[in-house]
């Protein structure tokens, strides 16, 4: 994808000191003319107790596009008995002229920063039917590579359990592998449901449930993930 993105990251761990004041401030300038990025973060206590952190981005360059989109995304997770919050912005900006990435529609796909676009088809269909129809998008059957993107999909799901996800068993060897064919343990996210796999012989094809993955036949007919990412 021809785009530019600018990536702000703000990872906070909630041990807050009492009415700590923090601020910082990165500063990028190239030569006149070319790109300037300006950047602040202040961090402090407010009088009624709120944790309040503000964040800046100002960005300056000869010839800037007005194909702009700006995402946010929040999350909240336990890692070891500390709670922690992420929050992350995505600046996209698409070359001037352009509709979309490669000029194919992005209709029906939601925009998460970091991750991508996805779009949940609501309509069943086989396992290989769902590849198709997601490469026909110019897309790919949604392939899960952490917690925090299986966290994304769960919101998506909205009551469908079993919608087909980038993962299968082509050698029916029980050796699971995406699309792609990277084994399933390589992929950062192979957590599957209890007592999944469980499948028979013919259960070959990997669902996605936001307690985990499972597997079915590949000619049954479910709901499906596909996966756009940024590049």
């Amino acid at each position: 994808m021809e785009i530019l993105s600018i990536r702000l990251v703000v990872f906070t761990i909630l041990l807050w000191i009492h009415r700590d004041f923090t601020s910082g401030q990165l500063l990028h300038e190239n030569q006149p003319g070319a790109t300037t990025i300006k950047f602040s973060i202040v961090h402090q206590q407010n009088r009624t107790g709120h944790q309040v952190t503000q964040f800046q981005l100002n960005k300056a360059s000869g010839a800037v596009s007005k194909n702009w989109r700006l995402d946010f995304l929040h999350t909240n997770f336990e890692n070891k008995g500390i709670q922690k919050n992420y929050v992350l912005g995505t600046i996209t900006v698409l070359p001037p002229g352009s509709n979309s990435s490669k000029g194919e529609s992005l209709e029906g796909y939601e925009f998460f920063p970091v991750f991508g676009y996805y779009k949940f088809h609501k309509n069943r269909v086989t396992f290989q039917n769902a590849i198709k129809i997601c490469q026909s998008e110019g897309a790919h059957l949604a392939i899960i590579n952490s917690d925090e993107e299986a966290a994304v999909l769960s919101k998506m799901v909205q009551g469908y359990y079993y919608p087909w996800v980038g993962v299968h068993d082509p050698d029916k060897n029980r050796d699971f592998r995406t699309i792609f064919g990277t084994p399933l343990r390589a992929t950062g996210y192979s957590k599957w449901k209890i007592s999944q796999p469980d499948g028979p012989s013919n259960q070959y094809c990997v669902y996605f449930h936001p307690d985990g993955l499972g597997d079915n036949p590949c000619n049954s007919e479910y709901e499906f993930f596909c996966e756009r990412g940024l590049l």
